[in-house]
């Protein structure tokens, strides 16, 4: 585990894939990382680059629990509750044919986008704090 890292008025925690995901709950006001801003995006991808950068997808909170059955990639949300005003998928949900329904930062964007995926495979990921 690496050192909480700061932005304004929150903080995160950098995982391996050895840790469980459920390590964010565990701990006080903890989540998966919800995206909320593209200064946001510039800051954890550039965490990732330094940290994490052997890895191509970082799990993030993003997530569709109606695996689909909202139209137009509608059913979307942030694990955190957070509003979800921000998007930057790396390609559209509603036109992937195979789809995996959580959400993952791409190494193909630089980590600034992305990337649906299956929610069963073991990523690294990223918790973040309300402090």
């Amino acid at each position: 585990m690496l050192p909480p890292m700061a932005f304004p008025s929150l903080s995160w925690m950098l995982f391996s894939c050895l840790v469980l995901l459920i390590a964010c709950q565990k701990r006080p006001s903890g989540f998966l990382v919800s995206v909320l801003s593209g200064a946001e995006a510039s800051f954890l991808a550039s965490l990732v680059k330094v940290n994490l950068n052997a890895y191509s997808n970082i799990w993030i909170g993003i997530h569709d629990p109606t695996k689909g059955y909202e139209l137009n990639a509608g059913g979307w949300e942030w694990s955190s509750d957070d509003v979800l005003n921000y998007l930057a998928w790396e390609r559209n949900p509603a036109t992937i044919s195979n789809p995996g329904y959580c959400g993952s930062l791409s190494r193909n964007s630089g980590y600034l986008s992305w990337k649906d995926y299956n929610c069963n495979e073991r990523l690294p990921y990223i918790c973040k704090f309300k402090n």
